[in-house]
């Protein structure tokens, strides 16, 4: 694929613009775990194993004591191309109607190369929503598209609870429980108790209507069927159980079907700073470094981390169009922060 430097929206303009279409306030793992921009194509990282170590008193002429070094171990793992093109855009449609009236309808190409490149941009937000919700539920990244690709970054199988009885079973299930048992292993684990929880809608619902957990928020009361999570902050504060709760719903269109970024079924526990826990990282694609290479771009290396867009021409048969590329992976960067609880086995 040949990039096209005079077409009616140069490649640094597009890519500008790519980079400056805002991320929709409906990918919420988005707004939470941030994206970064990394000048390589490759993910480097250290998984560093922390333990709560104490010093030692000595006599005042012993033996200074030589503390364990903590674990430690280099990770290099190349990041996966992630792009999308228009199969016949505005674009390619306005080009075919010039070609058989007559006409340089500059404007109007130029209108529709920003309209592809919006739409084109908006299935990669979705697509990064989508792999960050897949590396949450066990510390896995395996996209579907790609065959035999699997990241594992070593959740600890303790981190991966399955409750005793399912939340769905109101009359038996005690979802406080569950949660204040998942946050002390959390904290024997990290050394601090987790800072806010991830889960569906109908997570909440199940929670909210067992037996245990109204009469922990209001006594045994007949006829309460249902207590709210305001209800319970006061119990979550005292217990250590997060107040801060994060509705995630998103539902994205996966090969004609609707997908949802995270299960009904599982209540993910995460740090007081998600930052912490997770993150996307973007780093420099090939198209990032054919414009950096290009006498035809004013393209620095320094540009080159994130979507690029271009419009580029292939074939034959020749067709031209819109195409967004970039190249990434999400990155969960301490295994051990993470902890996700099967709330309907």
């Amino acid at each position: 694929m040949a990039i096209i430097y005079d077409a009616p929206v140069s490649p640094v303009d597009l890519t500008t613009f790519v980079r400056r279409v805002p991320l929709p306030n409906t990918l919420m793992l988005s707004s939470i775990f941030p994206t970064v921009l990394k000048r390589s194509s490759k993910v480097n990282f250290s998984e560093i194993t922390k333990t709560n170590r104490t010093a030692r008193f000595r006599a005042p002429d012993g033996r200074i004591h030589v503390a364990d070094r903590d674990g430690y171990s280099d990770k290099s793992i190349s990041m996966i191309p992630i792009s999308d093109s228009r199969n016949k855009g505005e674009y390619e449609r306005l080009q075919e109607e010039m070609a058989r009236l007559g006409g340089t309808r500059t404007e109007a190409l130029s209108t529709a190369i920003y309209d592809d490149g919006q739409d084109l941009t908006l299935y990669a937000q979705n697509r990064i929503e989508q792999a960050l919700g897949d590396v949450l539920v066990d510390g896995v990244f395996a996209p579907a598209e790609l065959s035999g690709v699997s990241i594992d970054y070593g959740v600890p199988g303790a981190n991966l609870i399955t409750v005793g009885t399912s939340w769905a079973t109101s009359a038996t299930a005690d979802g406080l429980s569950d949660l204040i048992a998942a946050c002390d292993l959390y904290e024997a684990a990290n050394g601090f108790r987790p800072g806010g929880v991830l889960a569906s809608r109908a997570a909440q619902r199940q929670l909210v209507t067992q037996t245990k957990v109204i009469n922990a928020a209001r006594g045994a009361q007949t006829g309460v069927t249902r207590v709210s999570l305001a209800d319970l902050t006061g119990i979550f504060d005292n217990e250590g159980v997060p107040t801060n709760w994060f509705t995630v719903e998103t539902q994205l269109d996966i090969d004609g079907v609707s997908t949802r970024v995270l299960p009904a079924d599982k209540v993910i526990l995460i740090p007081p700073n998600p930052e912490d826990l997770l993150e996307f990282q973007l780093g420099v694609s090939a198209t990032a470094l054919e414009l950096v290479n290009s006498s035809e771009a004013d393209f620095t290396f320094e540009d080159a981390p994130g979507l690029v867009g271009v419009v580029i021409k292939e074939g034959p048969p020749f067709r031209q169009f819109t195409f967004v590329d970039g190249i990434g992976l999400p990155v969960l960067k301490d295994a051990r922060k993470l902890m996700v609880l099967d709330v309907i086995p």
